[in-house]
């Protein structure tokens, strides 16, 4: 049953363990737990390769799923260094806070500091 990303965060114990499928295949939008979070696939993997486990190096492959704050001033999305930004949205990093001026569109890896005046503005 396919689920929204939200759903999913409710109840991501549930999903399967990514090392549970190194040498295996994975289809686009599949959801896996690694590290204690939830990620979705990207797009088709014929081979999962222990070496190349959800972080900001295989950004093309995975991305993580956050969606437990809102994106408001208040309560800023904690940003992970792998993920894609909604223009709108608040985001932080570091202690500074960020404002979205334009969505990515796709995951991005670059410390939020680096995208100012392209993606992001200081909050």
């Amino acid at each position: 049953m396919p689920l929204s990303d939200e759903q999913s965060l409710q109840i991501k114990d549930l999903y399967p363990e990514w090392a549970s499928f190194i040498g295996k295949s994975l289809t686009a939008g599949f959801k896996v737990l690694y590290e204690g979070r939830l990620y979705k696939v990207r797009q088709q993997i014929a081979t999962v390769l222990e070496n190349q486990a959800p972080s900001e190096l295989t950004a093309a492959l995975y991305e993580e799923i956050n969606e437990t704050a809102a994106g408001t001033l208040e309560d800023p999305i904690p940003y992970n260094g792998n993920m894609a930004l909604f223009e709108g949205k608040y985001y932080s990093q570091n202690g500074v806070t960020y404002k979205c001026t334009r969505s990515t569109g796709q995951a991005v890896y670059h410390d939020l500091s680096a995208l100012v005046g392209i993606y992001v503005e200081k909050a």
